[in-house]
């Protein structure tokens, strides 16, 4: 018998913190605030002229905004911003390079040394054309508008009082578009120099990680845990688990984005001359990339009324490489309360139309009732625990306390909850008028719903419908529910 080697490990993940640069950030909004500042004071300074103004009914404004702009480029507070952004630059860059440093510090157990770059340097340089743009914008605005309360007041014969408070709330308003600009702006050359960063040490792919709070929007929960090229645009593997092409924005790059890219190191392709080690390379093999993790996982977060403590369990994470679907299941599931495995979901899901499996991004499978059920089984005495649910991109598979379900019946599920999913990719067609009225049309045929379960809401008769068109065939369907059929087959006429 030949002996089995062990394969090589290639692919490591640092399990260290990758950090954000919340110091730069602060820095760049304190440089901001101080010429928000700036400009507020001497329109304070220049008060007595604003009361000419209003006194000898003057409509020249914009002498007054205009001298606020000359004496702002005299107290050189704006030079000094200019100055300061390329010190905010530096330290932004650090962040990058230490994330970088200890990366492969955890993977390789060596310290490396990082070399610059002319690339780097020329992104960098662009960024900083940018916030000169942001700056002066910043004081062009605020001058125009102290232009326009001042000829406004003048026009309507406003008190004193109530154009300080316009100036006041002025204030306010830009010192609200400094934080901005700052916490967006460095969340931006964040991801633009880590990406470069990456690149240049041979990195070419990362895992996308969110801040995994309250506040991530639902696009980027859902690459949360994904493998990304930086750049390729076509579909890769690593360790069974797929890597998705280059989004158009990486983490960080979109609007006032948390998210951070996680490197995976490549053993056979980093870079060693931009990351040089500085002794001997050992790879931690504990840090090897496989195909599922294992961490907290935060369920069903529509459902106000769980505990965190139920929310929140140790879950396997387990990619699937030819359908890009993730399988997420708790590392205690008790089994007498659920007896579904993967193993079992992915033959059936395979046999789902294309249409409606590529709708389904993640399934989780737990142990206990869905949270929802109480409120329907006490507005319905007669309902029974849910045995699935649908969300967006999410099929959940319920407490089923161990049954065996008849032949085919697990397909028919499947198909209900993608017929769900389904009416959540086209805007909710069950509530529209076109479908409550083929409904009415169809039972003044013969009086009958499409089931039982139908009769539930529009939503379940189009879950249902659809679960009927893919089992029973389209004919069937149109032979007794034509209005239905007729609306169905040109939602579904390219699967």
């Amino acid at each position: 018998m030949m002996m089995k080697l062990n394969k090589p490990i290639r692919f490591l993940r640092p399990s260290v913190q990758i950090l954000y640069p919340k110091s730069s950030e602060r820095e760049y909004y304190r440089l901001l605030r101080a010429m928000v500042r700036m400009l507020n004071k001497l329109s304070l300074e220049n008060i007595e002229t604003l009361k000419d103004v209003l006194r000898y009914d003057s409509t020249d404004s914009e002498r007054i905004s205009g001298k606020v702009l000359e004496e702002l480029e005299v107290s050189g507070v704006k030079a000094e911003v200019m100055s300061g952004i390329k010190r905010v630059m530096k330290g932004v860059d650090n962040t990058a390079k230490d994330n970088l440093r200890r990366s492969f510090r955890n993977c390789l157990q060596v310290d490396v040394f990082i070399n610059d770059t002319v690339l780097l340097e020329s992104v960098t340089s662009e960024w900083y054309s940018q916030q000169s743009q942001h700056v002066n914008s910043i004081v062009s605005t605020y001058t125009d508008k102290l232009a326009t309360i001042v000829s406004n007041a003048v026009q309507r014969g406003s008190l004193y009082k109530d154009v300080q408070k316009e100036v006041k709330d002025l204030y306010n308003i830009t010192d609200n578009r400094a934080k901005f600009i700052a916490r967006n702006e460095i969340g931006n050359l964040n991801a633009v120099t880590t990406k470069r960063r990456q690149e240049e040490a041979g990195i070419y792919c990362y895992e996308w990680r969110t801040s995994e709070d309250e506040r991530v929007r639902a696009s980027h929960a859902e690459l949360n845990g994904d493998l990304f090229f930086w750049n390729d645009s076509k579909i890769g593997e690593i360790n069974g688990r797929k890597i998705y092409p280059a989004p158009k924005l990486h983490p960080g790059m979109d609007y006032r984005c948390r998210c951070i890219a996680i490197p995976i190191i490549d053993l056979n392709n980093w870079n060693a001359a931009a990351v040089t080690p500085t002794g001997e390379v050992k790879a931690n093999k504990r840090l090897e990339l496989s195909p599922y993790e294992v961490k907290e996982f935060r369920f069903f977060n529509k459902f106000d009324d769980v505990p965190d403590s139920g929310r929140v369990r140790k879950s396997i994470i387990d990619l699937d490489a030819d359908t890009g679907i993730k399988f997420i299941m708790p590392v205690d599931l008790n089994k007498k309360m659920q007896n579904l495995t993967k193993d079992e979901l992915l033959p059936q899901i395979a046999k789902l139309p294309e249409k409606l499996r590529e709708r389904i991004k993640e399934v989780r499978i737990l142990d206990i009732y869905c949270p929802a059920d109480e409120k329907w089984i006490e507005a319905y005495p007669g309902f029974t625990h849910a045995y699935a649910t649908a969300e967006e991109y999410i099929i959940t598979f319920w407490r089923n306390n161990r049954e065996a379900l008849p032949e085919g019946r697990l397909q028919e599920i499947l198909l209900h909850e993608c017929g769900h999913l389904l009416d959540i990719l086209y805007s909710g067609v069950s509530s529209r008028s076109k479908w409550l009225k083929a409904i009415e049309e169809d039972t003044k045929i013969h009086g009958l719903p499409v089931n039982e379960y139908a009769k539930n809401s529009p939503e379940e008769d189009f879950a249902e419908s659809i679960m009927i068109y893919y089992t029973y065939g389209s004919k069937a369907l149109a032979k007794y529910y034509p209005n239905r059929h007729k609306i169905l087959k040109e939602l579904l006429k390219d699967d």
